[in-house]
């Protein structure tokens, strides 16, 4: 799906997906959404013009105090991913998001900065 989020099997287009809102479920529950510490959607990571894909299409979020493992054989992407999430290297398309923040068009500066500040 183009410009949409999917959130508890649901397709919620970007501009209408709030985080930090609560809001009440189908189910008559009250749900709320935290915004993530970190956030790909749709992450790829092309080299050689694009002949070699490190990521394709990679979706993660990270929410503030969860612990997570990344795991894969040899070539898989493990390091070009933390590269990205580190702010040291950027993806080639998709989004980008650090404390909501989207890193995707910052400069080498706003980049060093974000990783001094984060």
């Amino acid at each position: 799906m183009d410009d949409n989020q999917i959130v508890n099997d649901k397709a919620y287009p970007d501009d209408e997906y709030i985080y930090n809102e609560t809001f009440i479920g189908d189910d008559g529950e009250e749900y709320y959404y935290e915004e993530p510490l970190i956030s790909l959607f749709d992450v790829v990571k092309e080299y050689d013009e694009g002949m070699v894909k490190a990521l394709n299409g990679i979706n993660l979020d990270i929410f503030e105090g969860e612990f997570v493992s990344i795991i894969g054989p040899s070539g898989s992407g493990k390091s070009t991913l933390l590269n990205i999430v580190g702010c040291l290297d950027r993806p080639s398309s998709g989004t980008y998001k650090l404390n909501g923040q989207n890193v995707m068009g910052m400069s080498d500066r706003e980049l060093a900065n974000m990783r001094l500040n984060n």
